[in-house]
């Protein structure tokens, strides 16, 4: 749950926002999260972020990667955003295949990212 609404032009304004995830077509689906895991996560994020407008959590990223996948795994982000899902995904030993393609949006992703790991080497494919 946000700790704002969504802006948007519907009568209500919606305080929650959608996270889908899915795995490879005839691969079993796997669960690693609590037995009593609710749809429902209650994590602050910044009311306004400089970064891209609908920034997540890190920390709601990183225990949904848990909840989904092991160490050594890959993810995939197929809408980059700020590069919330790869920060988690490093964070947690798996591996992030990103996708965005706003280049100002890819500027942001890679100086976060250059932020939190001087050292790393970044590879863009276009």
């Amino acid at each position: 749950m946000k700790n704002h609404f969504v802006l948007s032009f519907a009568d209500y304004k919606a305080k929650h926002e959608c996270i889908q995830y899915g795995w490879k077509k005839g691969a079993a689906h796997k669960f690693y999260g609590p037995k009593n895991a609710s749809t429902v996560f209650n994590y602050s994020k910044p009311v306004k972020s400089l970064l891209h407008p609908t920034m997540k959590p890190l920390e709601l990223v990183k225990e949904l990667l848990q909840h989904s996948t092991l160490k050594g795994d890959v993810v995939l982000d197929p809408c980059g955003g700020s590069g919330t899902t790869m920060l988690a995904a490093e964070e947690l030993g798996r591996m992030c295949y990103m996708i965005e393609i706003d280049p100002e949006y890819i500027k942001s992703i890679i100086n976060r990212y250059l932020h939190f790991y001087p050292d790393a080497k970044i590879e863009i494919l276009l």
